[in-house]
């Protein structure tokens, strides 16, 4: 298991939610993409101890809850009618799961 791309992808995430002057739900659906979260990227059976995995599913749910419209995917739909306290609930949720994967590497 490489918990070191983990971190990486992590701290990529956490990158994109602390820099730029966009809204923070445009840092957040950054954050997701840009780390893998949608499940392309970041497989969670591959690169995260057992005991990280409920906190990167918590993530990836908090992420699917709205209906998609049209062509749009579930986490562009959950984005869409997020409210500014569940974007800063997720936000807090991803550094958290950044940080628990560092210390677990040793960083």
């Amino acid at each position: 298991m490489d918990v070191s791309y983990t971190c990486d992808k992590l701290r990529t995430a956490v990158f994109s939610l602390s820099h730029g002057k966009r809204p923070l739900r445009e840092k957040i659906g950054d954050a997701f993409y840009l780390s893998g979260m949608t499940g392309l990227g970041l497989r969670p059976d591959k690169f995260l101890p057992g005991d990280l995995l409920p906190k990167f599913n918590a993530i990836r749910n908090a992420f699917s809850r709205a209906k998609p419209v049209g062509k749009e995917g579930k986490a562009a739909a959950t984005l869409r009618l997020m409210t500014d306290a569940e974007a800063d609930s997720i936000a807090k949720m991803i550094r958290d799961l950044e940080q628990s994967a560092l210390q677990m590497n040793g960083q």
